[in-house]
């Protein structure tokens, strides 16, 4: 179902921060070729999943979700990394404590 959109986010969240599919696939123990799955789309991930890659991203689950829901309904990709910033600077506002 989102599988796809899911993917294309996190894709998106690992290239925003500059980080390879290795590092990615190092940090979640496993495969590179397992990781490229997730972002293909070929897999579902479960919410455990999710939540490890939103960490390593340094996203929320629900903003990966949110993310991909949009990318659902939009053909286009041009609002995708200020939407990545804004997340990310929202979190760190959070995180800051202010």
């Amino acid at each position: 179902m989102m599988k796809l959109e899911i993917g294309k986010i996190i894709m998106a969240c690992r290239q925003y921060h500059g980080f390879t599919q290795v590092y990615m696939a190092h940090k979640l123990n496993l495969t590179v070729n397992s990781y490229a799955n997730i972002e293909h789309g070929r897999v579902d991930i479960d919410t455990e999943r999710l939540y490890q890659l939103a960490q390593i991203l340094h996203l929320k689950a629900y903003q990966i979700l949110a993310l991909a829901e949009k990318a659902s309904a939009t053909n286009e990709a041009c609002w995708l990394p200020a939407a990545i910033k804004a997340a990310l600077a929202t979190n760190y506002h959070f995180s800051d404590g202010k």
